[in-house]
């Protein structure tokens, strides 16, 4: 073992970096590529394009503010049943909170908080919303979300490419491994905030690598680490950047153990550099979350919730066979073991690039270390989220928060990354093959393949002939998944195997198969495993609508009679797209969530339900009974769907309401007693309200100022420029006192420490763009112009 370290730590780091005979090394190149240096990168997008396609053209509606928001009518269901997106949070938190982030924006508002949510909410602390997300601006678009993650898509192909360049790979197969991992099993099911960091993993490790390929000091690395982490973190899901930051760690201890040891220094410093500027540069949004956590309600993540959470034995369909149970959610409602199955997994791995990455795996040119250092993370990442209890143990104890997270619905990012880069050593290995040395690989790669598909289905098996016996819809999806699957990985396999050229009588070992066949049956391979990749991607896509209608009459009506109230709503208009509307509703379902409202509406709403929820489910039968309390949050307006006569069909409505809307969509009922937004709790004032944050009150003698606002630290209020105290009131809302006279009280909101993070975020932007310019500066000045010599990192990076 010592041997081996001394022989990796004094090892040729910039031969690693261009073996002899790849183009960007001193040999010469075997093949002249025909396409243009950005004509390669050009391709991932067109992968994406194609994969999206369906969604781009109109053959569908992937808008979730119909199906999810509950705002269409006319809605005709898509060409396969169940759902294109395996979280509802893809409507409830990405989009209708973020749309309101992005209207915030570009109404020059910064969107620290949401008034339209609950009675309040901090919005940047709640992460979902991505609210300083700089993609997350296309949400103002009415197809926003498509367009905002096939950005994501793009760019996480592109540093998969950048990555796989500077791992000294072809553009071709650099191309090949951008484009599997722009369309990973992830993106494919996902479309809410967990996915919103994972297009920046590729680009840390691709500065990782450079920093340890380099024997120089390299800015452009550390800042575009820094960067990445940066925006990993604003993408707003801290448990994939999480998990995501662990990945990037083990592959950067594995390079400072195999690193020489006079550039460990050097190569530590740089890493540490890039991190400690993202961190700075994080400063803003990471204040305004810890600033929130202690007042708020985590559910789960509050405790030890997940230490044994796992994704159960037929989630092991997600390893080659992902649409063993039908379209998402499509295949028997009532099944709860398939419903628990959809409910934990969070992407997949397809039969063919699991065959070629076993080849990778078992025998690549190159790289042998770090092949085996992605192998075994590929394993122990597939069983950490089974919960092997001596990987989920393990991991339990040595990981800080790991008991806290939903680890094995958000792991597989960081498999799927693993399994990608080995499926291009894979296809490395076929196109470079030289007589029988590969052959063996190639097809340990694919009865590997086949062996998993026939895991997937024995483990499956019991639950699949019972939905066969009692489900006509699902009969066609084992066969069809089982063949597709099992006829690519056969394929692959054959075409890889096809270049062959026996030598004549004399020859006792075969010949190396013609460069043009090898290369050709590389590029057939590289072309199934993107065309299975689309397939699919694309499956999902097919469940989303044909068309819909949305009606936004009952918004606009809400928006032109609440002036500063709330609306409930039930069965229509969901949580939270009053926010999306821009029109204040109690409804809820976030986390984590104000603790004072998660403890106020079980205690004076809605005993029984949770305010992540309140609006979400049935709560009519004692709607009647706590309209009173409804009032008390200022709500003037209940809204129902126009199938619910809970309030009668007649004049005479229960709960003394009255009928004020209807549509084919909803009716809107008034209550007759709400509380107004502001309003006097000791003393006597008339006020006069200009929205919600101004208010000006005339008062004969010294009086307290109730606001039906939520209360939290970072309230703030002023008078003629002099500050007011802020304080809780009822145990939920905000007061302030007021002298006799006439005051006019302005409020507003900033997450306490904010001025601090923003001078950390100032400090790093300086150090971001300083420290090299400045260095930069220097070597202009000491290096005469006749002997500069142009860098070619940014070309060999391309």
């Amino acid at each position: 073992m010592s041997d081996l370290l001394e022989r990796l730590r004094t090892r040729d780091v910039r031969a690693e970096r261009f073996p002899a005979g790849d183009e960007a090394g001193s040999g010469p190149r075997p093949v002249r590529w025909r396409l243009s240096v950005l004509g390669w990168p050009m391709l991932i997008v067109a992968a994406v394009v194609l994969a999206n396609f369906p969604a781009l053209v109109g053959i569908v509606d992937v808008n979730p503010l119909g199906p999810l928001g509950r705002t269409a009518v006319d809605l005709h269901p898509g060409y396969l049943p169940g759902w294109y997106y395996l979280d509802k949070e893809i409507g409830y938190t990405a989009q209708a909170l973020g749309h309101l982030a992005a209207m915030d924006w570009l109404h020059g508002i910064v969107p620290w908080w949401n008034p339209f949510e609950g009675v309040g909410s901090p919005l940047v602390g709640e992460m979902n919303a991505a609210a300083f997300f700089p993609p997350t601006l296309l949400l103002a678009l009415p197809q926003g979300q498509l367009y905002f993650h096939m950005l994501l898509e793009v760019t996480a192909g592109l540093g998969t490419f950048l990555l796989l360049r500077e791992l000294a790979f072809g553009r071709p197969i650099a191309t090949l491994g951008g484009a599997l991992f722009a369309l990973n099993g992830t993106f494919a099911w996902f479309q809410h905030a967990p996915v919103n960091p994972i297009c920046f993993l590729p680009f840390a490790l691709y500065a990782i690598e450079r920093l340890f390929r380099r024997p120089a000091p390299d800015h452009a690395a550390w800042v575009i680490l820094g960067t990445a982490l940066a925006l990993s973190v604003y993408g707003g899901f801290p448990e994939t950047t999480y998990l995501d930051g662990l990945f990037a760690l083990g592959w950067f201890v594995l390079r400072l153990a195999m690193h020489p040891r006079s550039g460990r220094p050097r190569f530590l410093g740089q890493v540490a550099l890039g991190a400690a500027t993202g961190a700075l540069l994080t400063a803003p949004v990471a204040a305004a979350f810890l600033g929130y956590l202690p007042y708020a309600n985590l559910g789960g993540h509050g405790a030890a919730s997940y230490a044994t959470a796992a994704v159960p034995g037929f989630g092991v369909s997600m390893l080659g066979l992902p649409y063993l149970w039908g379209p998402i959610m499509g295949i028997d409602p009532k099944s709860v073991l398939v419903h628990a199955t959809w409910n934990t997994v969070g992407g997949y791995v397809t039969a063919p690039v699991l065959a070629m990455g076993l080849v990778g795996a078992v025998k690549g040119r190159r790289d042998a270390v770090l092949r085996a250092a992605l192998a075994a993370a590929f394993v122990v990442l597939v069983l950490w989220t089974f919960q092997v209890s001596f990987v989920g143990s393990a991991f339990n104890h040595l990981l800080p928060l790991a008991t806290h997270l939903k680890i094995f619905r958000y792991v597989e990012t960081s498999f799927e990354m693993a399994l990608v880069v080995l499926a291009c050593y894979g296809v490395e290995a076929v196109a470079h093959r030289t007589g029988r040395s590969v052959r063996p690989a190639l097809v340990v790669g694919g009865v590997g393949a086949l062996v998993a598909l026939a895991v997937d289905l024995a483990v499956a098996s019991q639950l699949v002939r019972l939905l066969y016996g009692s489900v006509p819809g699902y009969r066609p999806w084992p066969f069809v998944m089982t063949i597709w699957a099992a006829g690519m990985a056969v394929l692959v396999t054959v075409v890889a195997l096809l270049p062959s050229r026996r030598g004549g009588p004399g020859h006792r070992r075969p010949m190396v198969p013609p460069e043009g066949a090898r290369k050709a049956a590389a590029a057939v391979v590289g072309g199934l495993l993107v065309l299975d990749a689309i397939v699919m991607f694309g499956i999902p896509r097919l469940s989303a609508p044909r068309s819909e209608t949305i009606d936004t009459g009952p918004a606009r009506y809400l928006a032109a009679h609440l002036k500063n109230g709330r609306f409930f709503s039930l069965d229509t208009y969901l949580p939270n797209y009053g926010s999306y509307f821009h029109i204040a509703s109690v409804d809820s379902n976030d986390l984590p969530i104000p603790t004072l409202w998660a403890d106020y509406v079980p205690a004076h709403v809605a005993p029984g339900s949770m305010a992540k929820y309140l609006g979400s489910y049935d709560q009519e039968p004692r709607l009647l009974k706590r309209l009173p309390d409804y009032e008390a949050l200022d709500v003037r307006y209940i809204m129902l769907a126009s199938s619910d006569d809970f309030f009668g069909t007649g004049t005479d409505l229960k709960g003394g309401v009255t009928r004020v809307y209807r549509d084919s969509l909803a009716t809107i009922y008034k209550l007759p007693h709400p509380q107004n937004f502001f309003s006097v709790t000791s003393g006597s004032c008339h006020l006069d309200a200009r929205g919600i944050a101004t208010v000006t009150a005339t008062c004969t003698r010294p009086s307290t100022l109730l606001r039906r606002e939520l209360y939290m630290p970072g309230w703030h209020a002023t008078a003629a420029g002099r500050p007011l105290a802020v304080h809780e009131a009822m145990g939920l809302f905000q007061s302030v006192r007021l002298p006799a006279g006439t005051t006019t009280v302005h409020f507003g909101y900033a997450p306490p420490h904010e001025s601090l993070a923003l001078w950390l975020l100032l400090l790093g932007i300086v150090i971001a763009v300083g420290v090299p310019t400045g260095t930069w500066l220097l070597r202009r000045r000491r290096v005469p112009p006749s002997e500069a010599v142009p860098s070619g990192d940014v070309v060999a990076a391309l």
